[in-house]
Parts: structure tokens; sequence; C-alpha cells
């Protein structure tokens, strides 16, 4: 579920600040420590693939970038770290 605000209504991202949250999570997925990649991976997957929209600027539809980030990081011989980070999201999202 999203954020809920005082008065019962759900927080939602909206643009430019769902733009900076997306470039922030990919950009985390490459990050040398281990515990922030994981973190950035599971609301990424926990966001792109959610049923309920939990936040639907980060759902999969609404973020075309995603996927080809995640498949360019796949294919990083130079940074392990983003490979790592791509390959849990692909697992969490699957």
């Amino acid at each position: 579920r999203p954020p809920v605000l005082p008065d019962g209504r759900p927080l939602y991202l909206i643009s430019p600040a769902a733009e900076h949250v997306k470039e922030a999570l990919l950009y985390t997925l490459g990050c040398s420590h281990a515990e922030l990649r994981a973190v950035a991976s599971t609301v990424i997957a926990t966001s792109a693939a959610s049923v309920d929209s939990v936040q639907p600027a980060l759902f999969i539809n609404a973020w075309p970038e995603l996927l080809p980030s995640l498949i360019h990081n796949l294919q990083q011989c130079r940074n392990p770290d983003a490979s790592e980070g791509a390959l849990s999201t692909v697992r969490k999202i699957m």
C-alpha cells in the first residue's frame, strides 16, 4: 500500500519526483553496498509488479526504462554489483 496522508488519502508519487525516485533506484542497483542494492531491488520489484499498484508511477507499464536498464546491468562485466542488483530484481519480479 502507498503511504497514507493524515486525512486518509493515499500519497502517490508524481513527476518530477517520480522520475527522480526511478533514477535513484536504478542507480542504487549498482551500489557497492549489498544492503542498499537489496533494498532498491525489493522496492523496484514490489512496485513494478504490484497488482494493486503500490505506486502507479513505478508500475512496470509506467516505467519504460526499467527493463532496458535491467538488461543492460545484467550484461555489465565491469560492474558485478550492477549485475547482481539487476539479477536480484528480476528474480523478485518473477
